[in-house]
């Protein structure tokens, strides 16, 4: 509600299809070797852009949202939801 329908969360959500509809679809459309690498790069190229506006924008608004705590409680949910460990916390 925050981040608005048509805002920075909606372009995230799309570069997600995007990146997942090419990787879905590269070795389907892919000619040969050569081909399947330099779709594979352009998914490469997305992925990497779309993670450094994750970083910079996105998770920076999250932070201004959230707050120190919330996020940590964010982060530990997320944990314990695929049981990894942070922090060298256990998982929940």
């Amino acid at each position: 509600p925050h981040l608005g329908q048509m805002g920075p969360l909606q372009m995230m959500r799309m570069e997600h299809r995007e990146i997942e509809h090419l990787l879905e679809t590269l070795l389907p459309q892919a000619k040969d070797a050569d081909d399947a690498a330099r779709l594979l790069l352009q998914a490469i190229q997305i992925a990497r852009l779309h993670f450094n506006k994750e970083e910079q924008v996105l998770f920076v608004m999250a932070q201004h949202v959230l707050g120190a705590a919330g996020l940590a409680q964010l982060g530990q949910q997320w944990a314990g939801q695929r049981g990894v460990i942070l922090n060298g916390d256990e998982p929940e």
